[in-house]
Order: C-alpha cells, then sequence, then structure tokens
C-alpha cells in the first residue's frame, strides 16, 4: 500500500500530519466512529480525547483504503486533534490491529509503519500478531538467547563480558540456545529477517523463545518481511519478532533495554526508548501478540510470581516471608530505586530457591489476551462462490477468440477468477476461494504458465510466464495475459496453470489442444480447498509440481523468489527404482543391529550419496540457489505416480572410494551439536546424512488429487483455525498382514507393547470389516497398517491385505479412515513400498489422503514388523512429548527421523509423509 492509494483523504498534507492524521483516524475507527461528516469528526475527536492513553491505545486498519468518494477531508482536523491528545497524553503505546487478518495485513502493517513517524509521538507502535498464539513466561533474571554453537559461543562470551561491565548483571543471563531443551526470554539474531530465518532453520533443534530480536533489519518487501515474521513465530514458537536495523553497539543497546524494563515498562516501550537513544537507529518494527505486550513489565512479572509462591508460603515461613516480601512491594508500586522492580523479583527468586533447594520455574502466561473488537463486521463467509479460474485463447495479430488450436501459430491465453461467462473457458469446478477471510484488501495471487509440450522440429517447451493478480472478496480478478507458440504439435500441446500464494500452490489447471481440435481447459489438482487456512501457515520457500507426460517422462516445474521454471530429467523413473532397492536392502532386514558408524549404515549412506548426487545433478541449476536458503520445500504431485525424491537431493561432491562417516553425524542428527557449525559440513572426504534434503529441510508432500470432470472435489482435509490441531493420542487402531510374523507382533518386546505404552486405548482388529467397525466406533487418531500389497484375485487391482482379508484400493472410502470426531487421523501405511506401488494412478497413499486423513506416511521400501516397532518406540514419545506444545507435525517428523538415524536405524530413510505438514500437535 501507498499514499496514493488513500485517494483525497489528506492529499495536501506534509507527511509527518497525514501520519497523525492516519493515527487519529485509526483509534477514532477503533471506537466506532466511521462517518467523515464535519459533525460527527468533531464529537469523535472529543470522545477520542476523553478516553485517554492509559495501557494500550488500540488503532484500527480496517477501514484502509478510504473511500475516496469523500466530499469532506477531515485529515488536517484529525491531524490537528492528534496533537492535542498526545499534549494531553505523551508517548502513547499504539497498537495496531488486523496482524491477524490475511492480505488485509499488509495494509495493517502499512499503517503501523505511518504510525512510526517522529511527528506522531508514539512511545510505542507495535503490529499486533495473535496467531498462532504462544504462551509466554517472561522470567527474571532475563535469559538473553544465543544460537549456533561455536558462533553462539563466541557471541554469547563477547555479549557476557560486555553485559558483565554494567551495572545490571544480576539481571539477566546469556543461553546457549544450541543445548536440548534451551528456552529464552529474549532470543538475538544478528543477520536480517531472511538471515536470521536461515539461522533459526539451520539448527539442529528449533528453539523456542518468548520473543525474537532480529538485528540487522528487513532488506525485503513489506508483503515478503510479514511473511518471513509469520515462518520466524512460528519456528521457534514466540510471541514476539522485533526487527531492528542496529547500527551501533548492541550490548550498550541491550543494556537500555533492560534499564527500561526496570522502569516498570513494556517491552514494546523499552525496545523504543533505547533505539531512539542509539544515534542514527530507526524505531523497531514490532509484531507482538497482547500477552507478550502486556504481560512482559517487571511490575507484572512480580506479581505473577508472588501469585505462584502464595499456596506454598504457609506451609514454610521462609517462603512465606519472601512472598509477602513481594507481594507488599507489588502492592504499593514503589520501589527503592529504579532497578528495585526487576531486581527485587530476581533477588527474592533466587531466595526462595535457597530456602527450598529447587529451581523455580515461572509459570507461562496463557495466551489469551481479548480478541480484537471490530466496529466494521466481517463480511459474511457462508455465501455460495461461483467463481472459477476462466480461460479465453486468442490469435495473436487478429484477436480472434478461438477455440481450437492451429500448428505453427502464435497465441494469447487471458485468465481471469470470476463467474462462468460467454467468451471463456471454464474448468467446471469453483476456485476456492468461498472461505476468504475478512479482508477489504482481498488477495494478491501469483498465476504460473508453464508450457510443457515439445515442437515437432525438437524445440524445447517455452519458457514459463508469471504474472499476479489480484482477487477481491468479492466480483472478479484483475486480468492477466501469456503469449504461447503451438509449434509444429509433435504432440498434443500441453500447459499447466499454477495458482499460488506465498510459494503455496493452491490449485493447478491443464490447457491441452489438439491439432485442429478443441482446447480442453480443466482442474488438475486442488491443493488448498480454500484461502481460511493460507494466513495460519508458515509460507515454503519453494514448491516443486511434478508431473509425468504419456510418455512417462519426469517433469518439475519449480516456483521460488516470484520466479517460475521447468525441467524435465531424462532418466528418473530407472533412478527411483535402483534408490528403492538400495533402500530395501537394508530395510527388509527383520532386526538392524547397526549404529550409524557401523559398515553396514555407512555402505547405505554412501550408497545413498551417490544415488543423491546424481539426482542433484539433474536439477542443480534450478534448484541449487535453494540448497543453503530454503527450509521449507512444497512438492505437489500434479499427476498420480508423479514422483520426485526431493528427500535424497545431495548438494557435494562424492569421493571414489566410500569416505569416513563425519565425528559429529549422530550428535548434529540428536540436535546435541549443530550442523551448521561443524568443521567437516562441507567437506565430501567425511559422509553426512544431514546432506540429505530430507533430514535438514520441512519437505511437504501432496499427493496427486485430479477430479473427474464433473465430478465433486475430494473434500481434502487441511488444517484451518478452527481446527489446526491434531488428535494423535486419542487412541489407535493397528493391523497386520498374514506375512507378518507373531514374534514381531505380540510378543513382549513386538509392537503391542510399543503402542500401549503410549496409548490408552489399543485396538487390533482381524478384518477389514471390524477395522470399519473400529473407525466409526473409535474414531482412533492414529491409524497403523503393516499391510501387505498385493492384487485383488477379481479385478486383479492393487490391495491391501491384513489377516489374509483383501481390500482393493477402489474400495478404500472415508468410512476405514475416519470416524464422527472432528479431527482427522494420521495413517502410518508401513510395508510394501506403500508410497510407490507399480500402478501410479492406484497409489494407496494418495486413496488414504484424499479419504479425510489428515497426514498419511508411507515408506518407499519393503519393511519388517520389527523394524517399524523400533521406530515407533522412538517416535511416538517425541509425538506425545510435543502434543500440547503447538509444534507442527512437519518440524516433530524431521525431528524423529533425525534421531532414528542418529541411531543407526535406516529405516527412517525410507520414510515419506503425504499431507499438510502445518498441523499442530
Amino acid at each position: 500500500m501507498d499514499r496514493g492509494e488513500l485517494g483525497m483523504f489528506g492529499a495536501g498534507l506534509p507527511d509527518g500530519e497525514l501520519a497523525q492524521a492516519l493515527a487519529a483516524q485509526g483509534v477514532l475507527a477503533q471506537l466506532g466512529a466511521v462517518s467523515w461528516s464535519p459533525i460527527d469528526v468533531n464529537d469523535a475527536i472529543g470522545r477520542m480525547l476523553q478516553a485517554g492513553a492509559d495501557g494500550v491505545c488500540e488503532v484500527a486498519s480496517w477501514w484502509l483504503p478510504p473511500d475516496k468518494k469523500i466530499s469532506y477531508d477531515p485529515a488536517a482536523k484529525l491531524a490537528e486533534a492528534w496533537r492535542g491528545f498526545v499534549a494531553q497524553h505523551p508517548h502513547p503505546r499504539l497498537e495496531v490491529q488486523g496482524g491477524d487478518a490475511g492480505a488485509a495485513a499488509e495494509s495493517a502493517s502499512w499503517l503501523a509503519r505511518i504510525c512510526r513517524h517522529p511527528d506522531v509521538s508514539a512511545g510505542s507502535v507495535y503490529l499486533r500478531v495473535d496467531q498462532p498464539a504462544w504462551a509466554v513466561a517472561w522470567e527474571w533474571p532475563l535469559r538473553l538467547g544465543v544460537l549456533g554453537a561455536a558462533a553462539a559461543s563466541a557471541r554469547g562470551k563477547r555479549l557476557q563480558a560486555a553485559l558483565d561491565r554494567t551495572g545490571y548483571r544480576h539481571l539477566w543471563s546469556v543461553v546457549d540456545m544450541a543445548r536440548p531443551g534451551a528456552e529464552c526470554d529474549l532470543l538475538l539474531l544478528p543477520g536480517d529477517l531472511r538471515q536470521a530465518l536461515a539461522e533459526v532453520l539451520a539448527a539442529p533443534q528449533r528453539p523456542r523463545a518468548d520473543c525474537v530480536l532480529v538485528l540487522g533489519g528487513t532488506q525485503v518487501s513489506e508483503a515478503r518481511g510479514l511473511t518471513l515474521a509469520a515462518a520466524l513465530r512460528r519456528e521457534t514458537r514466540t510471541a514476539g519478532v522485533g526487527v531492528l536495523a542496529a547500527g551501533g553497539d548492541v550490548a550498550e543497546f541491550l543494556t537500555d533495554v533492560v534499564a527500561e524494563l526496570s522502569h516498570d515498562l513494556t517491552l514494546d516501550a523499552a525496545l523504543f526508548r533505547a533505539a531512539a537513544r542509539q544515534k542514527g537507529w530507526p524505531a523497531p518494527e514490532l509484531l507482538f501478540s497482547r500477552t507478550l505486550a502486556t504481560g512482559s513489565s517487571a511490575r507484572r512479572s512480580a506479581a505473577r510470581i508472588a501469585r505462584e509462591l502464595a499456596p506454598s508460603a504457609g506451609a514454610d515461613p521462609a517462603v512465606g516471608a519472601i512472598t509477602r516480601a513481594l507481594q507488599d512491594r507489588v502492592d504499593k508500586g514503589h520501589w527503592e530505586s529504579e532497578m528495585a522492580d526487576a531486581s527485587d523479583a530476581a533477588v527474592m527468586r533466587a531466595d526462595i530457591e535457597r530456602v527450598t533447594g529447587q529451581r523455580h520455574r515461572v509459570a507461562r502466561m496463557a495466551a489469551n489476551g481479548p480478541a480484537p473488537k471490530r466496529a466494521m463486521p466481517p463480511p459474511p463467509t457462508d455465501q455460495p462462490d461461483d467463481r472459477e479460474v476462466l480461460a479465453q485463447v486468442v490469435e495473436q495479430g487478429s484477436g480472434a477468440i478461438t477455440q481450437a488450436l492451429q500448428p505453427d501459430r502464435a497465441y494469447e491465453l487471458r485468465v481471469k477468477i470470476a463467474p462462468p461467462q460467454a467468451g471463456f473457458t471454464a474448468p467446471g469446478q469453483a476456485f476456492p476461494s468461498h472461505e476468504l477471510p475478512p479482508s477489504d484488501s482481498g488477495h494478491a495471487l501469483v498465476l504460473s504458465f508453464v508450457p510443457l509440450a515439445a515442437g515437432a522440429g525438437g524445440e524445447r517447451p517455452a519458457a514459463p510466464q508469471q504474472r499476479q493478480v489480484y482477487l477481491p472478496a468479492q466480483g472478479e480478478s484483475t486480468p492477466a495475459a501469456f503469449t504461447f507458440q503451438t509449434h509444429g504439435l509433435a504432440e498434443p500441446f500441453r500447459a499447466r496453470l499454477l495458482v499460488s500464494h506465498e510459494n503455496r500452490v493452491i490449485q493447478t489447471l491443464r490447457l491441452v489442444g489438439q491439432a485442429d481440435g478443441a482446447y480442453s481447459f480443466t482442474v488438475e489438482n486442488l491443493v488448498q480447498p480454500g484461502f481460511h487456512n493460507l494466513p495460519y501457515q508458515a509460507a515454503f520457500d519453494a514448491a516443486l509440481v511434478v508431473n509425468h507426460s504419456t510418455s512417462g517422462q519426469a517433469g518439475i516445474t519449480l516456483l521460488a523468489d516470484s520466479s517460475v521454471s521447468f525441467l524435465e530429467p531424462a532418466g528418473m523413473g530407472d533412478m527411483l527404482e535402483m534408490l528403492k532397492a538400495t533402500l530395501t536392502d537394508e530395510t527388509a532386514l527383520r532386526r538392524a543391529e547397526t549404529s550409524l558408524d557401523s559398515a553396514a549404515m555407512t555402505d547405505l549412506v554412501y550408497a545413498l550419496t551417490q544415488h543423491g548426487r546424481l539426482l542433484y545433478d539433474f536439477v542443480e541449476a534450478q534448484l541449487g540457489a535453494l540448497d543453503a536458503s530454503a527450509g521449507r520445500i512444497q512438492v505437489v504431485e500434479a499427476r498420480p505416480g508423479a514422483y520426485f525424491p526431493a528427500e535424497f537431493l545431495y548438494p557435494l561432491e562424492v569421493p571414489p572410494a566410500k569416505p569416513p562417516l563425519c565425528p559429529h553425524a549422530a550428535t548434529s542428527l540428536a540436535g546435541a551439536s549443530s550442523h551448521q557449525d561443524c568443521p567437516h559440513r562441507d567437506d565430501p572426504d567425511h559422509l553426512c546424512p544431514l546432506r540429505f534434503w530430507g533430514f535438514r529441510k520441512q519437505i511437504e508432500r501432496q499427493p496427486a488429487g485430479a477430479t473427474p470432470p464433473g465430478a465433486q472435489p475430494a473434500a481434502l482435509t487441511v488444517p484451518t483455525p478452527l481446527n489446526a490441531k491434531l488428535d494423535l493420542f486419542r487412541s489407535v487402531q493397528v493391523a497386520r498382514s498374514d506375512k507378518v510374523q507373531a514374534a514381531d507382533y505380540d510378543l513382549p518386546e513386538g509392537l503391542l507393547k510399543v503402542l500401549n505404552a503410549s496409548f490408552a486405548s489399543v485396538g487390533t482388529p482381524g478384518s477389514w470389516k471390524q477395522w470399519k467397525g473400529a473407525i466409526a466406533e473409535q474414531s482412533p487418531g492414529f491409524l497403523l497398517l503393516l499391510s501387505h500389497s498385493t492384487e485383488d484375485a477379481t479385478s486383479h487391482l492393487p490391495a491391501l491385505e491384513i489377516s489374509k482379508d483383501v481390500l482393493p484400493v477402489a474400495s478404500v472410502e472415508a468410512s476405514y479412515v475416519k470416524g464422527p470426531q472432528a479431527a482427522a487421523p494420521v495413517v502410518f501405511l508401513m510395508g510394501c513400498s506403500t508410497a510407490d506401488p507399480k500402478v501410479g494412478f492406484l497409489n494407496f497413499v494418495e486413496r488414504f489422503k484424499r479419504k479425510q486423513a489428515a497426514l498419511v506416511v508411507g515408506t518407499l521400501s519393503t519393511i519388517s514388523a520389527q523394524r517399524a516397532a523400533r521406530f515407533l518406540a522412538l517416535a511416538l514419545p517425541l509425538f506425545k512429548a510435543a502434543t500440547g506444545s503447538g509444534r507442527t507435525f512437519g518440524e516433530v517428523f524431521l525431528e524423529v527421523k533425525r534421531a532414528a538415524l542418529a541411531q543407526g536405524d535406516g529405516f527412517a530413510l525410507s520414510l515419506v509423509a503425504y499431507g499438510d505438514t502445518g498441523w499442530q500437535l
């Protein structure tokens, strides 16, 4: 957003006065004043002056951009009123509402930036962002976190030394966040926003911090900054992100921050005041939850400690005396010195620990701040939306609309999202816009047009093209146009149209035209059934859309950083079969009596590096730039059976003889040391499994989801704001193939013992009929199938066998997957290559996903039940420990795979997960 979008509002005012007017109008809108008649404006200003500025002054953003048809411009009057307001209530703290409002968050972020103008005279400005909701500890002494083993050690020592020279050294401690389970109040990241996120993603374990402070500035556009900050909030489970372009002594700045906090300022106000003392530093950009903004004052921290100690104060006289002294200071609000508030809290907490001999943990403040008020009700979201992605093909030159493609012709494809209308081809399936979040500014979408067909003379497909369109909450989108050439039509002209949002693919469509025949325009895959969840999900750094031609040739479309490219790596099918054979040599063994540094495991890892390097050679030109920077990758299979093993991409050269295992490999996989700081990280003469993409990037796979023409799209199960959490440990259903040995299943060390240790209810149906009945009755959150892939005797279709009972893949319906409870289950299909059967369009994983599973985990290779038991014995406690933490399935699944491989279990190499990895545990 920019000033030009304000229309006549404040057109003649300088920037400072316009900022004052916008701040005033934001406060008035939050108070419910939306009319701009002179009388109403004067009345509203009177209400604003009477409201005062105690606590947080809420600023609404939903009214942006203003009505451009206004006959009376109130801006000058509003600016004057703001100056009077600030004179009565100096340095108000401004909370800009709308940070959780999807695409409208850009308007809110723009308003927050305007409110940081010096002429507004705000004590602080923060964009309120409450989702995802994270609890806050905010302890005294403050815990300042530094990240990365070697870097953190040096950085932490320098910081500690600088802080020790001040009078505040008893009020903080420096925490090395590379330690397992480490938490902090304020995590310090020295790079810019993109570098900060990369550092967090490269860490062996995700740090947890109440607030993250990025010291290198934003360095990206406003929209991209919001996306990166949202990803950083999710990855660090933090309630706030502060971005500051630090241009001087950080230790001096942090000293000032703690000093201001000891004045009983909140964190937002302390950061603003400390930054203002540094010459040439801009005001910080803050994205805070209400819980963090209000709960970070020292007075509130002291009151919280006193409340927590009160129940035990009567049992121990010493504890009671300390608690009463602290509560007395809280009640009186009088402190002996400017540091007394925080000092008393820290000293008395230390006294409690000395008296009791136990570490006193401060309970986290629940993330339950009051919901932002909204004077204007959100637009209705339950109205049917008949808009589709419409296509129109026009001959270049003549401009004539055509329904057929001719050889050697130049055409223009015109696209828009709108209700079906004459002159445009509609795919017959509504675009998933019916659940748009409340937004006055709509959604910015990216359309990528990717020609797939070669010409008769061997011409390579034309370069992909990309356009951005704006989709309002109602009505038509802005149009987009793409040019293409049919050449000689050696095969039917084929092209793909991708609709994406922040590198997350929403829908893919196909344009196919026979020579001299009518073209077709159809939905190929629906990845997101609605926009309602997009603002709550972390953006992807890249998306890969994988398709195979009718001849079996693999094709990959790459979306990354506002660019699109297409490649056709030859020989991918043969490579995958060899890769599976290599994995099965190890995972089919009943026992894995190995360690990561054993000869068997290092042989396997070395063999996979060879496969991975060849795979990487296929795609290095297009994907190489993502190796170091990308932490989250989405892989969409646009056609059943179109598989690209991104998890095995290996970017380093492979020596001709097996090198030794890196001595830090096991500890790095287990999270005890940092791969980023390993001296052998980029040394090809040491084996390291963390170089594989699948062990250092979160990879979300979406199976093919094509819907036949005229059919209703599958009800894909994805997280939404009201249904974002899995209920994994509600109960479990497990069934096994008759080929699974009983000793691996129900003897003392078998699978059932592992399951009984984690689940209150374990069901063991002996037939598919019993399985279906248990689903209806129990609605389990976890389904485990140790099945055998076989062939149905009648239809000769692939089928799954349990206890000699066969279920054809066509018979897998929602009644075999999800019960009547709301939470969708996670399905583990562990057996004979259940993730990649020979006949791709009958993929079992795709079938379970389309039948309302939240996520489906499959195996690329054959495994034994004993190996599954060993893996689940490790995995289930890790998943259970993360339950309720807000961590996503994707990050815990990556941690689980790393932990298993660290113990020498090659089974982890074969696992792939399909579905939205943003589900929370």
